[in-house]
C-alpha cells in the first residue's frame, strides 16, 4: 500500500510563494493553506484551485511512498531466495 503526504508547503518554497499569495490566485483561504501539510482529508474544490494556481496536476500536491513494511518483506524474501539458492550451488560444488 502506498503512504502519500500533502507537499503544498514543498511547492510553495520552490515557487517562493506565500500561502497569502497563493490563497489570493486560488480562492482558498489561508487557513486552509496553513493547515493543507498537516491535514489526511482535503476538499475536492480546494485541490482543484490550489493545482489551478500552481500549475500542476492534484497528484502533484502529493507525495507517494512505498511503505516500509512492504520492504522489509520483500528483503527478507529475497534474502531468503538467495540463501536457498547459495545452498543448492554449494551442493553441486
Amino acid at each position: 500500500m502506498k503512504k502519500v503526504r500533502p507537499k503544498l508547503n514543498e511547492l510553495l518554497k520552490e515557487r517562493d510563494m506565500t500561502q497569502m499569495q497563493l490563497s489570493e490566485k486560488s480562492g482558498v483561504p489561508q487557513g486552509s493553506l496553513s493547515r493543507f501539510d498537516k491535514n489526511s482529508r482535503h476538499e475536492a474544490s480546494h485541490l482543484f484551485s490550489i493545482s489551478e494556481a500552481l500549475g500542476v496536476s492534484i497528484e502533484d500536491l502529493f507525495d507517494k511512498e512505498q511503505e516500509e513494511s512492504f520492504f522489509v518483506y520483500s528483503e527478507f524474501n529475497l534474502l531468503l531466495r538467495l540463501k536457498s539458492k547459495i545452498g543448492a550451488i554449494g551442493l553441486l560444488l
